[in-house]
Formats: structure tokens, C-alpha cells, sequence
């Protein structure tokens, strides 16, 4: 079994939010003082809630994917559910976003969410390699 999510899921989705969450409050209360700092505790508010709202979009459905010939594993890390190659019938991925995520839809018209493998370019203008990759593993001519 072969696991093709990022080791940075579980960071993702369980940390990022509260590590922004603390730094922000933690900034405010070292500048709340400062004589020259003139934002009130609103500004900052409206800060921290513009940045988690895609912060949150982004990470909060993540999954942690491995794969076998034959299925995949799919991870929230509490359950793990079984999902045949057969029962797949749509594989698509993000561009332009980070973290980079693909997605597969079931016959169920279940939407899995996972993050591949980092991949490090300035030219992110196709789909990560792994959503055609992932097409040809499960038979799918349209992705």
C-alpha cells in the first residue's frame, strides 16, 4: 500500500489554524501598547477572519489517501473507508492554489478531497501530474 497524499496533510488540516490563530493574537498583544500602533482589535478581527476563510475551504474536507492495485484507503484519521478503482468516476485537480489538491468523485457522488505530494513550480497552469495519474489508474478516459 502506497500512500499519495502529502505528509503534510495532517499539518494542514489540524495546525495551520490554530499556529495563524495564536500568531495573530499574539501580535496584537505585543503591539496593543505601542503608543505608534493605531489598529484596533477589529482590524485585526477582520485579518484573522480573511485569511482563515480559505485557510479553513481549503483544509478542513483534506484526506489522507493510500492506494493498493485494486482500492483506495481514504483517511479523515479517526475512520478509514475502502473504495474500489471501479466505484470512481470522476478524478479532477486545483490550479493556482496552495495547497494543491485533487479530487475524485464516487458513484455514491461522494467528493474526496486530498492533497498530493508537493510539488515545487512557478508555472502551475495544468492540473497536478497525479490527477492523470490517478485517471489512468482507475480507467478514466475524461479527466
Amino acid at each position: 500500500m502506497k500512500t499519495i497524499s502529502s505528509s503534510l496533510t495532517c499539518f494542514f488540516k489540524y495546525y495551520l489554524f490554530p499556529l495563524w490563530t495564536l500568531a495573530v493574537l499574539g501580535l496584537y498583544l505585543m503591539l496593543k501598547d505601542n503608543e505608534n500602533f493605531e489598529l484596533e482589535g477589529v482590524h485585526f478581527f477582520v485579518v484573522w477572519l480573511l485569511v482563515n476563510i480559505p485557510i479553513f475551504w481549503h483544509t478542513f474536507t483534506l484526506k489522507k489517501v493510500s492506494i493498493d492495485d485494486k482500492q483506495l484507503y481514504v483517511s479523515g484519521y479517526r475512520s478509514t473507508e475502502v473504495i474500489l478503482f471501479s466505484d470512481i468516476e470522476y478524478v479532477s485537480g486545483s490550479r493556482f492554489a496552495f495547497p494543491e489538491e485533487v479530487w475524485f468523485r464516487t458513484i455514491d457522488k461522494k467528493t474526496i478531497v486530498f492533497m498530493p505530494k508537493v510539488r515545487f513550480s512557478i508555472f502551475q497552469f495544468q492540473k497536478h501530474p497525479m490527477v492523470e495519474e490517478l485517471a489512468d489508474k482507475f480507467g478514466l478516459d475524461d479527466w
